[in-house]
């Protein structure tokens, strides 16, 4: 194939998660109220769950993030994700007030998750190239997980063969880069948090890491150096 990946956004967006895990969080269980106020809008109730384990909570109905805030974590799902950089501001926003409300103080991981979509033209093409991930002739290609510092940043790679959910069923792959900084060692403080995220971003938007895609979609004709 000689059709090459030059940017990140050539590839169809599904999913953005993120979670910031901390410690000595559970201020949450009597700031919960405190929180879903925070989420109010135009005198509106946001929609939300408690459970004994985490709040569930949205601004509204019709909203693409979802957050759930725990002890010990917050964790957010963006299911119609934008530009990277508006992502960031969204989460930043709303990840600044949730951990201010919650006096967190004790940072120990940051990690942005998200899924990516190539779709191919046939299912000869997707065969072709997942047969190039399949170690063993005759085999079925499921999955194929790996580990990749990208620009410093701990990524997780998660490959796996898809169909587009259309009336002629699309053939893709999924990419699911998980990207993750950790401070079990030295905790860092909120203020420190935008700093780290904004690493992750510049991580995702990498020339490393468009490398590592088009490796895996073979679309170059060969491998890229090593990074």
């Amino acid at each position: 194939m000689s059709k090459k990946i030059h940017k990140i956004n050539q590839l169809t967006h599904t999913d953005s998660f993120m979670q910031i895990n901390f410690l000595r969080g559970f201020k949450y269980i009597d700031k919960a109220g405190e929180i879903i106020n925070s989420f109010f809008t135009e005198q509106k109730e946001p929609p939300y769950q408690m459970t004994q384990r985490e709040l569930i909570i949205k601004e509204n109905e019709g909203s693409s993030e979802t957050y759930r805030i725990a002890v010990n974590n917050v964790w957010s799902h963006n299911s119609n994700p934008q530009n990277f950089g508006n992502l960031e501001q969204i989460f930043q926003k709303k990840y600044q007030e949730i951990l201010t409300i919650l006096d967190v103080n004790e940072v120990v991981r940051i990690g942005w998750r998200n899924y990516f979509v190539y779709e191919f033209n046939n299912a000869d093409e997707k065969n072709s190239i997942l047969s190039k991930l399949t170690p063993i002739a005759d085999s079925e290609f499921l999955n194929l997980v790996f580990d990749k510092k990208i620009n410093g940043i701990k990524c997780k790679f998660l490959i796996k063969g898809a169909e587009k959910n259309n009336e002629e069923r699309t053939p893709a792959i999924i990419i699911d880069v998980d990207c993750s900084n950790n401070f079990e060692n030295n905790p860092i403080e909120i203020g420190d948090i935008f700093t780290h995220l904004g690493k992750i971003r510049e991580a995702l938007l990498s020339e490393s890491m468009l490398n590592v895609v088009n490796d895996i979609l073979n679309l170059d004709g060969g491998k890229q150096e090593k990074q």
